[in-house]
């Protein structure tokens, strides 16, 4: 694509989970800095809509429904980049009106199958995901990465408090989960330490922490837009590889991430200076669901508090 000044329609598709949606957008922000005249269309799964509130780059969000592909069908697209990899998220491009579609190599994409809907597949070379997106990004729109990563969001009503924290407990995988022991005993060397913490719970989580002796301490049922409110006063977070913690790393928070399950290179915060703490476990990095050993909480919990006040408490 050649000119700065042309006026076209993009549409990215990346529709799940929470933290991969924020680490699309973080690789997406090129995109209008080259071409400040295009129309950015994205697709995502509908609870993530409200995300896009704080994005302003991003023209039309779209959910994904049948309701919706009907009037996608209707518009003209000079490319189309999947960003997700997977049949769900790339059996209907061939239906839409797109000079390119554009995806990942079936040696990348999370479902190879879904590399058969693109007429460009892409073999990227990043070990982070977000330089692979960038890369695939790139590559697709004929554009040179300038390396500017910048927080995608904007507008968020909120300035960080000087010693508050959160922790995030909850996650999807059962091996990410931190148990109300470590949480408690975190939550209680934080406030030894003078820090001011809160618990930012999932909805479903509730029921864990119903018995938690700072009960006031605890978020629960927040909204996506609620949740970025809050973690935008904080001054600093910790928790495993969740949304929440991607988001924060976005703001610029100091983030105190604890990874088991998941490959820090690949998936940790996309930040300049990492504070990554893993567990001894001899597998860490399987990217299991589910396990018999409790994965994230037997991360040592003396180191995660004596970094927190090192870079704190100065």
């Amino acid at each position: 694509m050649n000119g700065s000044n042309q006026s076209f329609n993009i549409l990215i598709v990346k529709l799940s989970a929470l933290g991969d949606v924020v680490h699309a957008l973080v690789a997406s922000t090129i995109i209008k800095r080259k071409f400040p005249q295009s129309k950015l269309f994205w697709i995502t799964n509908s609870e993530y809509i409200p995300l896009f509130k704080f994005v302003d780059f991003v023209d039309d969000v779209i959910p994904l429904s049948l309701r919706e592909f009907r009037r996608l069908r209707d518009l003209d697209f000079s490319v189309v980049i999947d960003l997700q990899g997977l049949l769900k998220s790339s059996v209907f491009l061939p239906f839409l009106k797109a000079k390119k579609r554009v995806g990942f190599d079936p040696s990348e994409a999370k479902e190879r199958l879904s590399s058969i809907f693109y007429n460009q597949r892409i073999k990227t070379e990043g070990k982070h995901i977000v330089e692979k997106l960038r890369e695939l990004i790139c590559e697709a729109l004929c554009i040179s990465d300038d390396g500017l990563f910048p927080s995608p969001f904007s507008g968020i009503d909120g300035e960080s408090i000087e010693g508050y924290g959160l922790l995030f407990p909850s996650a999807s995988w059962q091996t990410k989960i931190l148990d109300t022991d470590w949480c408690l005993r975190f939550f209680s060397g934080c406030l030894k330490a003078g820090l001011n913490l809160d618990l930012l719970i999932g909805k479903n989580d509730y029921l864990r922490f119903r018995k938690f002796p700072f009960g006031s301490h605890i978020l629960v049922g927040l909204s996506i837009e609620e949740a970025l409110k809050v973690i935008s006063k904080a001054e600093f977070v910790v928790g495993p590889d969740t949304g929440f913690l991607h988001i924060a790393a976005s703001l610029g928070k100091k983030v105190f991430a604890l990874y088991c399950p998941s490959d820090p290179i690949r998936n940790g915060p996309f930040v300049e200076e990492k504070r990554v703490f893993t567990c001894d476990c001899p597998n860490r990095g399987c990217y299991k669901r589910r396990c018999f050993k409790n994965c994230t909480s037997s991360i040592p919990l003396d180191k995660v508090l004596k970094e927190v006040a090192k870079n704190l408490l100065v």
